[in-house]
């Protein structure tokens, strides 16, 4: 090997990254700043990218969490809604039993029965 050759094969690795990027020539050194402001952009619009990746990942998760949260509380909710109007139309049912005994409704039971359309759906099936 000459020396040229041998002077080639042990350079520093700044210089070796400056020459594959094609900063600087074999030649006279010429400084080319619109490739290294291609690579500056291109790692700028990477970041920018990723980091909107993640932003739109955690915020489809916190989305998706508080949907669970929510729709846990309405069933919830509804269940003890519908268990409440279900246990007032089993106590009039009770109610209009004992009193009944042939003889019609009371007009108390009948005033709770306009104010129930649960129940007066209960007395109009029957």
């Amino acid at each position: 090997m000459t020396d040229s050759s041998m002077s080639e094969l042990t350079h520093e690795p700044a210089t070796t990254l400056r020459h594959a990027l094609g900063l600087r020539g074999r030649g006279a050194p010429i400084a080319r700043p619109w490739r290294i402001f291609g690579v500056a952009a291109c790692l700028v619009i990477i970041a920018l990218v990723s980091i909107y990746t993640l932003v739109m990942r955690r915020a489809q998760q916190d989305a998706a969490t508080d949907a669970t949260v929510l729709t846990t509380n309405l069933a919830t909710t509804l269940a003890d809604q519908v268990s409440r109007a279900v246990q007032t139309v089993e106590l009039m049912m009770q109610e209009a039993a004992r009193g009944t005994e042939g003889t019609g409704f009371t007009p108390e039971v009948t005033a709770l029965l306009q104010d129930l359309p649960q129940l007066r759906a209960v007395v109009v099936a029957d």
